[in-house]
């Protein structure tokens, strides 16, 4: 069970979640929650290289959609995290 009481657009059940490096670990347990919960889900986290991501595999196994960042473009999206937020919520 979650406590979790998102603010959302009238209607809307679409959850983005972000978390960078050690930050993606909170992220796992919250995704979960809102997915259990019948929420579309979107998570995006960032690294700063391929060699430092870990649970990707999980996460992807959980969101609807994962978009993985790293900053210095070795895996997924080149750049930050926040890019990548401004973008999911120009499209959400």
């Amino acid at each position: 069970p979650t406590e979790i009481e998102p603010v959302s657009p009238a209607g809307s059940r679409h959850v983005v979640l972000v978390g960078g490096g050690l930050g993606v670990a909170p992220v796992f347990p919250q995704l979960r929650a809102f997915k259990q919960a019948g929420w579309r889900t979107t998570a995006i986290v960032g690294f700063r290289n391929a060699d430092l991501m870990f649970w990707t595999d999980r996460l992807g196994e959980w969101a609807d959609e994962l978009v993985v960042c790293t900053d210095d473009g070795s895996f997924g999206r080149p750049g930050l995290v926040t890019a990548a937020l401004a973008d999911a919520m120009a499209t959400t």
